[in-house]
């Protein structure tokens, strides 16, 4: 598969325009993103600051727990972001800077398929 040659886009293009309103709608907008889980991504200060009174209280385990679901949901939260960067770059028509982004997702999360599926994306472009 040949790629589109790395190029200044014509930005006036209506098919390269993609706008994110709200996280409600990031898939619908920008269209191959992968952030089914966006909802679930929020670690809030009210979380940490539960954390730290759960180690202050002697409540290990409890500690534990919740900071281990924190730390998923930043890293989930960084592969979407991560994703939403390499479509952007690829909009652009910065293919290999958004491989290279898609190829950071790979190697943080080898188990889901987004940095994957954005790699063959913009190669196909």
């Amino acid at each position: 598969m040949k790629r589109k040659a790395d190029s200044k886009v014509d930005n006036n293009n209506p098919k390269r325009k993609h706008r994110i309103n709200n996280w409600s709608n990031v898939s619908s907008q920008v269209g191959s993103l992968h952030c089914a889980y966006h909802k679930s991504l929020n670690v809030s200060l009210e979380s940490v600051v539960n954390n730290v009174q759960h180690y202050n209280q002697g409540r290990y385990r409890s500690a534990i727990d919740s900071t281990t679901l924190d730390l998923k949901k930043l890293a989930n939260k960084r592969v979407a972001l991560l994703d939403i960067r390499a479509a952007a770059l690829g909009k652009e028509a910065q293919f290999e800077l958004g491989l290279r982004v898609a190829e950071t997702i790979i190697q943080s999360a080898p188990s889901l398929p987004t940095g994957y599926l954005r790699a063959g994306e913009l190669h196909s472009t």
